[in-house]
């Protein structure tokens, strides 16, 4: 879960009032429109650049998206099996990375290592 989608969940539920089904309803609703929202906007992003620049702020769906070869090395080198999870597009490679109990030096060697993959396959 992207930090922000936390944020507003914490702040949101912090005003909740007595009917919570009906506050409850009310957050779902404005969380999907959120994720409606920044998946549009990484969409344009993307499409603007026209690649996309590795390093560990890298949205690890917008990565599989655009190099789908780059799943079977995270998933069978690094067991990062998140990179064909339906909620990879809320994670960077560095909180996946971070959740899997990887150090930052293997974080930075695996995004080196994703960086060369993806120069010699262009």
């Amino acid at each position: 879960m992207p930090l922000w989608v936390y944020k507003v969940f914490k702040r949101q539920s912090k005003n909740m009032s007595k009917n919570k089904k009906t506050d409850w309803q009310q957050l779902d609703k404005q969380m999907q429109a959120l994720i409606l929202e920044d998946k549009n906007a990484r969409k344009k992003t993307q499409k603007s650049k026209g690649k996309i620049k590795i390093n560990r702020d890298t949205n690890m769906g917008d990565l599989i998206e655009k190099y789908p070869y780059l799943a079977d090395i995270l998933i069978k080198d690094y067991e990062l099996h998140c990179a064909n999870c339906m909620l990879a597009g809320f994670d960077t490679l560095y909180e996946g990375s971070k959740l899997h109990g990887m150090s930052d030096q293997e974080i930075d060697d695996m995004i080196e290592r994703l960086i060369k993959i993806v120069e010699n396959n262009k």
